[in-house]
Protein backbone atom coordinates (compact mmCIF):
# COMPACT_ATOMS: atom_id res chain seq x y z
CA UNK A 1 0.00 0.00 0.00
CA UNK A 2 1.19 3.51 -0.86
CA UNK A 3 2.53 5.51 2.07
CA UNK A 4 1.19 8.58 0.26
CA UNK A 5 -2.13 7.31 1.57
CA UNK A 6 -0.68 7.24 5.08
CA UNK A 7 0.47 10.85 4.76
CA UNK A 8 -2.93 11.97 3.50
CA UNK A 9 -4.68 10.10 6.29
CA UNK A 10 -2.47 11.73 8.89
CA UNK A 11 -3.34 15.13 7.44
CA UNK A 12 -7.02 14.24 7.58
CA UNK A 13 -6.82 12.95 11.13
CA UNK A 14 -5.15 16.15 12.27
CA UNK A 15 -7.74 18.38 10.58
CA UNK A 16 -10.39 20.22 12.58
CA UNK A 17 -13.19 17.99 11.25
CA UNK A 18 -11.73 14.83 12.74
CA UNK A 19 -10.49 16.49 15.92
CA UNK A 20 -13.56 18.54 16.75
CA UNK A 21 -13.94 16.78 20.10
CA UNK A 22 -10.52 17.96 21.26
CA UNK A 23 -9.66 21.35 22.68
CA UNK A 24 -7.96 24.06 20.64
CA UNK A 25 -4.65 23.70 22.45
CA UNK A 26 -4.49 20.02 21.58
CA UNK A 27 -5.26 20.79 17.95
CA UNK A 28 -2.43 23.29 17.73
CA UNK A 29 -0.04 20.83 19.34
CA UNK A 30 -0.98 18.09 16.90
CA UNK A 31 -0.76 20.39 13.89
CA UNK A 32 2.72 21.51 14.92
CA UNK A 33 3.76 17.90 15.40
CA UNK A 34 2.40 17.01 11.97
CA UNK A 35 4.41 19.79 10.28
CA UNK A 36 7.58 18.64 12.02
CA UNK A 37 6.98 15.08 10.84
CA UNK A 38 6.05 15.89 7.26
CA UNK A 39 9.61 15.72 5.97
CA UNK A 40 10.14 12.29 7.51
CA UNK A 41 6.82 11.11 6.08
CA UNK A 42 7.90 12.23 2.61
CA UNK A 43 11.05 10.16 2.94
CA UNK A 44 8.97 7.15 3.98
CA UNK A 45 6.67 7.85 1.05
CA UNK A 46 9.44 7.78 -1.52
CA UNK A 47 11.16 4.71 -0.11
CA UNK A 48 8.05 2.56 0.18
CA UNK A 49 6.68 3.66 -3.18
CA UNK A 50 9.82 2.64 -4.99
CA UNK A 51 10.35 -0.60 -3.12
CA UNK A 52 6.77 -1.88 -3.25
CA UNK A 53 6.32 -0.74 -6.85
CA UNK A 54 9.34 -2.81 -7.79
CA UNK A 55 8.06 -5.84 -5.89
CA UNK A 56 4.53 -5.82 -7.33
CA UNK A 57 5.56 -4.69 -10.82
CA UNK A 58 8.17 -7.43 -10.90
CA UNK A 59 5.75 -10.12 -9.79
CA UNK A 60 2.59 -9.14 -11.61
CA UNK A 61 3.49 -6.52 -14.21
CA UNK A 62 2.33 -2.96 -14.54
CA UNK A 63 -1.25 -2.17 -15.42
CA UNK A 64 -1.91 0.02 -18.41
CA UNK A 65 -2.93 3.56 -17.54
CA UNK A 66 -6.54 4.50 -18.14
CA UNK A 67 -6.97 7.22 -20.72
CA UNK A 68 -10.14 8.93 -19.55
CA UNK A 69 -11.57 10.23 -16.35
CA UNK A 70 -13.61 7.51 -14.63
CA UNK A 71 -16.30 7.80 -12.02
CA UNK A 72 -16.00 5.22 -9.26
CA UNK A 73 -17.77 4.70 -6.00
CA UNK A 74 -14.74 6.24 -4.28
CA UNK A 75 -14.57 9.34 -6.48
CA UNK A 76 -13.02 10.73 -9.67
CA UNK A 77 -9.39 10.70 -10.77
CA UNK A 78 -8.70 13.87 -12.82
CA UNK A 79 -8.22 13.28 -16.55
CA UNK A 80 -5.18 15.54 -16.75
CA UNK A 81 -3.45 13.41 -14.12
CA UNK A 82 -4.26 10.17 -15.95
CA UNK A 83 -2.92 11.51 -19.26
CA UNK A 84 0.16 13.17 -17.80
CA UNK A 85 3.45 11.93 -19.24
CA UNK A 86 4.87 11.53 -15.77
CA UNK A 87 3.33 8.42 -14.19
CA UNK A 88 3.73 9.96 -10.73
CA UNK A 89 0.90 12.38 -11.53
CA UNK A 90 -1.50 9.49 -11.97
CA UNK A 91 -0.15 7.72 -8.89
CA UNK A 92 -0.60 10.86 -6.79
CA UNK A 93 -4.18 11.29 -7.97
CA UNK A 94 -4.98 7.64 -7.36
CA UNK A 95 -3.41 7.77 -3.89
CA UNK A 96 -5.44 10.85 -3.03
CA UNK A 97 -8.65 9.23 -4.25
CA UNK A 98 -8.03 6.10 -2.17
CA UNK A 99 -7.14 8.19 0.87
CA UNK A 100 -10.32 10.21 0.56
CA UNK A 101 -12.30 6.98 0.23
CA UNK A 102 -10.64 5.57 3.34
CA UNK A 103 -11.38 8.71 5.33
CA UNK A 104 -14.98 8.63 4.11
CA UNK A 105 -15.20 5.04 5.28
CA UNK A 106 -13.98 5.99 8.74
CA UNK A 107 -16.40 8.87 9.02
CA UNK A 108 -19.24 6.63 7.90
CA UNK A 109 -18.43 4.00 10.49
CA UNK A 110 -17.97 1.24 7.91
CA UNK A 111 -14.81 -0.28 9.41
CA UNK A 112 -15.25 -3.50 11.35
CA UNK A 113 -13.36 -4.81 14.36
CA UNK A 114 -9.99 -6.38 13.64
CA UNK A 115 -9.93 -10.16 13.50
CA UNK A 116 -6.49 -11.70 14.26
CA UNK A 117 -4.81 -13.60 11.42
CA UNK A 118 -2.42 -16.30 12.63
CA UNK A 119 0.41 -17.86 10.62
CA UNK A 120 1.12 -21.44 11.67
CA UNK A 121 4.27 -21.79 9.54
CA UNK A 122 6.80 -19.02 10.35
CA UNK A 123 9.16 -18.26 7.46
CA UNK A 124 11.74 -15.62 6.57
CA UNK A 125 13.61 -14.93 3.35
CA UNK A 126 15.49 -12.25 1.44
CA UNK A 127 14.29 -10.92 -1.90
CA UNK A 128 16.38 -9.03 -4.43
CA UNK A 129 14.59 -7.12 -7.20
CA UNK A 130 16.59 -5.66 -10.08
CA UNK A 131 14.89 -3.64 -12.80
CA UNK A 132 16.52 -2.83 -16.13
CA UNK A 133 15.16 0.02 -18.24
CA UNK A 134 16.86 2.11 -20.92
CA UNK A 135 20.26 0.79 -19.95
CA UNK A 136 19.84 1.65 -16.27
CA UNK A 137 19.55 -0.97 -13.51
CA UNK A 138 17.86 -0.30 -10.17
CA UNK A 139 18.15 -2.77 -7.31
CA UNK A 140 15.92 -3.13 -4.26
CA UNK A 141 16.64 -5.55 -1.42
CA UNK A 142 13.83 -6.68 0.89
CA UNK A 143 14.03 -8.83 4.03
CA UNK A 144 10.76 -10.59 4.87
CA UNK A 145 9.84 -12.27 8.15
CA UNK A 146 6.42 -13.90 8.54
CA UNK A 147 6.27 -14.83 12.23
CA UNK A 148 3.22 -16.27 14.00
CA UNK A 149 1.58 -12.89 14.46
CA UNK A 150 3.90 -10.27 12.97
CA UNK A 151 5.04 -9.64 9.42
CA UNK A 152 8.22 -7.61 8.99
CA UNK A 153 9.55 -6.07 5.77
CA UNK A 154 12.85 -4.21 5.69
CA UNK A 155 13.50 -2.47 2.38
CA UNK A 156 16.63 -0.84 1.01
CA UNK A 157 17.05 0.70 -2.40
CA UNK A 158 20.22 2.11 -3.89
CA UNK A 159 21.06 5.57 -2.52
CA UNK A 160 17.93 5.56 -0.35
CA UNK A 161 17.36 5.36 3.40
CA UNK A 162 16.44 1.98 4.88
CA UNK A 163 12.78 1.51 5.81
CA UNK A 164 11.11 -1.07 8.06
CA UNK A 165 7.41 -1.95 8.08
CA UNK A 166 5.81 -4.19 10.72
CA UNK A 167 2.26 -5.53 10.41
CA UNK A 168 0.88 -6.91 13.68
CA UNK A 169 -1.78 -9.39 12.61
CA UNK A 170 -2.92 -10.01 16.18
CA UNK A 171 -3.49 -6.39 17.20
CA UNK A 172 -4.23 -5.06 13.73
CA UNK A 173 -1.57 -2.34 13.69
CA UNK A 174 1.02 -1.13 11.22
CA UNK A 175 4.36 0.28 12.38
CA UNK A 176 6.69 2.16 10.04
CA UNK A 177 10.29 2.85 11.05
CA UNK A 178 12.67 5.04 9.06
CA UNK A 179 16.27 5.96 9.70
CA UNK A 180 17.30 9.56 9.22
CA UNK A 181 20.69 11.00 10.12
CA UNK A 182 21.55 7.86 12.05
CA UNK A 183 18.40 7.98 14.18
CA UNK A 184 15.43 5.64 13.82
CA UNK A 185 11.91 7.07 14.12
CA UNK A 186 8.70 5.08 14.25
CA UNK A 187 4.97 5.61 13.67
CA UNK A 188 2.19 3.18 14.53
CA UNK A 189 -1.43 3.24 13.46
CA UNK A 190 -4.43 0.92 13.20
CA UNK A 191 -4.48 -0.87 9.87
CA UNK A 192 -8.25 -0.64 9.73
CA UNK A 193 -7.79 3.00 8.83
CA UNK A 194 -6.60 2.04 5.37
CA UNK A 195 -9.52 -0.13 4.33
CA UNK A 196 -8.98 -3.23 2.20
CA UNK A 197 -7.14 -2.80 -1.11
CA UNK A 198 -8.89 -4.15 -4.19
CA UNK A 199 -6.32 -6.78 -5.14
CA UNK A 200 -8.71 -8.31 -7.68
CA UNK A 201 -8.30 -5.11 -9.67
CA UNK A 202 -4.52 -5.38 -9.46
CA UNK A 203 -4.53 -9.03 -10.47
CA UNK A 204 -7.47 -9.14 -12.85
CA UNK A 205 -7.26 -11.53 -15.78
CA UNK A 206 -3.96 -13.10 -14.78
CA UNK A 207 -3.32 -16.44 -16.45
CA UNK A 208 -0.87 -18.99 -15.00
CA UNK A 209 0.31 -21.88 -17.18
CA UNK A 210 2.80 -24.61 -16.20
CA UNK A 211 5.58 -24.88 -18.80
CA UNK A 212 6.68 -28.38 -17.80
CA UNK A 213 10.23 -27.16 -17.19
CA UNK A 214 11.97 -28.05 -13.92
CA UNK A 215 15.35 -27.30 -12.34
CA UNK A 216 17.18 -27.17 -9.03
CA UNK A 217 17.68 -23.70 -7.52
CA UNK A 218 19.70 -23.39 -4.31
CA UNK A 219 18.87 -26.99 -3.48
CA UNK A 220 15.12 -26.66 -4.12
CA UNK A 221 13.29 -28.59 -6.84
CA UNK A 222 11.38 -25.93 -8.80
CA UNK A 223 8.77 -25.90 -11.55
CA UNK A 224 8.39 -23.09 -14.06
CA UNK A 225 5.11 -21.25 -14.66
CA UNK A 226 4.28 -18.69 -17.33
CA UNK A 227 2.24 -15.80 -15.92
CA UNK A 228 0.47 -13.54 -18.41
CA UNK A 229 -1.35 -10.37 -17.38
CA UNK A 230 -4.06 -8.37 -19.11
CA UNK A 231 -1.58 -5.51 -19.46
CA UNK A 232 0.57 -7.65 -21.73
CA UNK A 233 3.42 -8.38 -19.34
CA UNK A 234 4.85 -11.88 -19.15
CA UNK A 235 6.54 -13.51 -16.17
CA UNK A 236 8.50 -16.73 -16.03
CA UNK A 237 8.35 -17.80 -12.37
CA UNK A 238 10.08 -20.70 -10.66
CA UNK A 239 8.27 -22.06 -7.61
CA UNK A 240 8.92 -24.87 -5.16
CA UNK A 241 6.75 -26.93 -2.86
CA UNK A 242 9.71 -28.06 -0.78
CA UNK A 243 9.36 -25.10 1.61
CA UNK A 244 6.72 -25.55 4.32
CA UNK A 245 4.56 -22.44 4.18
CA UNK A 246 0.84 -21.75 4.02
CA UNK A 247 0.59 -19.09 1.32
CA UNK A 248 -3.08 -18.58 2.13
CA UNK A 249 -2.22 -17.59 5.71
CA UNK A 250 0.77 -15.50 4.66
CA UNK A 251 -1.15 -13.41 2.17
CA UNK A 252 -4.18 -13.15 4.45
CA UNK A 253 -1.98 -11.51 7.05
CA UNK A 254 -0.33 -9.31 4.44
CA UNK A 255 -3.44 -8.10 2.67
CA UNK A 256 -6.07 -7.97 5.44
CA UNK A 257 -6.37 -4.35 6.40
CA UNK A 258 -9.31 -3.93 8.69
CA UNK A 259 -12.34 -5.65 7.20
CA UNK A 260 -12.32 -8.16 10.04
CA UNK A 261 -11.86 -11.28 7.91
CA UNK A 262 -9.25 -13.08 5.88
CA UNK A 263 -9.31 -11.90 2.31
CA UNK A 264 -9.90 -14.40 -0.48
CA UNK A 265 -8.07 -12.36 -3.10
CA UNK A 266 -6.17 -13.13 -6.23
CA UNK A 267 -2.72 -12.62 -4.71
CA UNK A 268 -3.31 -16.04 -3.20
CA UNK A 269 -3.12 -17.46 -6.70
CA UNK A 270 0.37 -18.70 -5.81
CA UNK A 271 -0.86 -20.87 -2.96
CA UNK A 272 -1.52 -23.82 -5.27
CA UNK A 273 1.89 -23.62 -6.89
CA UNK A 274 4.32 -23.19 -4.02
CA UNK A 275 6.84 -20.60 -2.85
CA UNK A 276 8.44 -18.23 -5.36
CA UNK A 277 12.21 -18.68 -5.79
CA UNK A 278 12.98 -16.79 -9.01
CA UNK A 279 11.04 -14.74 -11.55
CA UNK A 280 11.72 -12.66 -14.65
CA UNK A 281 9.12 -10.21 -15.91
CA UNK A 282 9.10 -8.34 -19.23
CA UNK A 283 6.65 -5.47 -19.76
CA UNK A 284 4.23 -5.22 -22.67
CA UNK A 285 6.52 -2.89 -24.63
CA UNK A 286 9.60 -5.04 -24.02
CA UNK A 287 11.30 -1.92 -22.67
CA UNK A 288 11.63 -2.97 -19.03
CA UNK A 289 12.75 -6.22 -17.44
CA UNK A 290 12.59 -7.14 -13.75
CA UNK A 291 14.41 -10.00 -12.06
CA UNK A 292 13.45 -11.37 -8.64
CA UNK A 293 15.57 -13.76 -6.61
CA UNK A 294 14.54 -15.22 -3.24
CA UNK A 295 17.29 -16.53 -0.98
CA UNK A 296 18.23 -17.26 2.65
CA UNK A 297 14.95 -19.09 3.30
CA UNK A 298 14.48 -20.11 6.92
CA UNK A 299 11.50 -21.71 8.67
CA UNK A 300 10.30 -22.47 12.19
CA UNK A 301 12.61 -21.46 15.03
CA UNK A 302 15.39 -20.52 12.59
CA UNK A 303 13.63 -17.52 11.05
CA UNK A 304 15.15 -14.05 11.16
CA UNK A 305 13.33 -12.33 14.01
CA UNK A 306 15.93 -9.60 14.31
CA UNK A 307 14.06 -7.19 12.05
CA UNK A 308 10.99 -7.42 14.31
CA UNK A 309 12.81 -5.88 17.29
CA UNK A 310 12.08 -2.15 17.58
CA UNK A 311 12.60 -1.90 21.34
CA UNK A 312 15.20 0.83 20.79
CA UNK A 313 12.86 2.99 18.70
CA UNK A 314 10.58 5.71 20.04
CA UNK A 315 7.27 5.03 18.34
CA UNK A 316 4.48 7.58 18.06
CA UNK A 317 0.91 6.33 17.87
CA UNK A 318 -1.30 7.87 15.18
CA UNK A 319 -5.06 7.66 15.34
CA UNK A 320 -5.03 5.20 18.26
Amino acid sequence: MKIRILVLLIAGLLSSNLLSAQNVGKRIENRAKHRAESKVNREVDKTVDKALDNVFDGLFGKKKKKKKTEETKEGTVPEDARDHEDSEAYEDAEAQRRAQAAIAGMMGGEAEDWEPVKNDFPISFDMSISTEKKGKTTTTDVEYTFDTWVLGMKMKQENEEEMLMLLDNEKGTMTTVVEKDGKRQGYRMNRGMFGTPDMDEVMEDVKITPTGNTKMIDGYFCREYLIESEAGTTTNAWLTKEVQADMNQLYSGFISAGKGKKQDNSMMIYQNYGVLIEATTVDEDRQETSHIKVSNIKTGDQINRGILDVSDVEIMGIGN
